[in-house]
């Protein structure tokens, strides 16, 4: 194959072939980060709030379970640790490595946004300083809400930049996530009655007022029966 072939083949697939690699990079970072800090002693004994989480997730995943009484805190990040104990073991580097898996997704969002809203060379700028910022490395490999929490923020900011107010579908995918950012660090629901400054200013010039209120009530019913 001659070199411009090669270009040309590249070409048609540089749709998939960048963000493959955007989070192909992202997971060898993490992956090398996590593999020098596997060393540590609160690696597999973790401590304060880390511990917290473990002690709450294996009591979930007792035949006990959790006492019948209020959360001390949001319960999500329990309830996926205890999860990913079922299911993977009781490895904490698994469970680690899980994060860094997740974690790698949160620079192709930002690349996403990069192409959408400036242009390629920003989108490529914003997903670098993404794969390499070293405090999403560390909360990234670390027991702790923030990686997901921010992974269910941008997933939730990149929705609401799609929606239309014509897809009743992707009205209701907003309000899930807004739900589940909830249960992650219930802080982020004072969003919601910011999202019908977002209805007004957005969805009312592309829908009208009816039915921008009516995507606006959906997010929020959507996001209650996920809570």
């Amino acid at each position: 194959m001659t070199a411009n072939n090669t270009l040309r083949a590249l070409g048609r697939h540089q749709h998939w072939l960048v963000p493959f690699l955007i989070v192909v990079a992202a997971f060898l970072v993490r992956l090398s980060y996590l593999n020098q800090i596997e060393s540590m002693p609160t690696f597999d004994s973790p401590t304060m709030d880390e511990g917290y989480h473990v002690e709450v997730a294996r009591q979930i995943n007792s035949r006990e379970g959790l006492p019948d009484e209020p959360y001390f805190r949001a319960p999500l990040y329990s309830y996926f640790l205890a999860a990913s104990f079922g299911v993977f073991g009781s490895s904490f580097y698994t469970v680690r490595l899980l994060h860094i898996v997740l974690g790698s997704l949160l620079p192709l969002i930002v690349f996403s946004f990069g192409l959408k809203l400036f242009n390629r060379k920003i989108a490529f700028w914003s997903a670098a300083i993404t794969i390499f910022y070293p405090t999403f490395l560390y909360y990234d490999t670390s027991l702790l809400i923030t990686s997901l929490m921010v992974l269910l923020t941008a997933l939730l900011v990149w929705q609401l930049y799609r929606c239309d107010g014509r897809s009743y579908i992707q009205l209701i995918l907003a309000g899930v996530l807004l739900g589940l950012a909830g249960l992650a660090r219930p802080n982020i629901l004072l969003l919601g009655p910011l999202l019908f400054v977002w209805a007004w200013l957005v969805l009312r010039p592309l829908v009208g007022f009816k039915k921008a209120l009516f995507g606006y009530i959906l997010i929020g019913i959507a996001s209650l029966v996920i809570i």
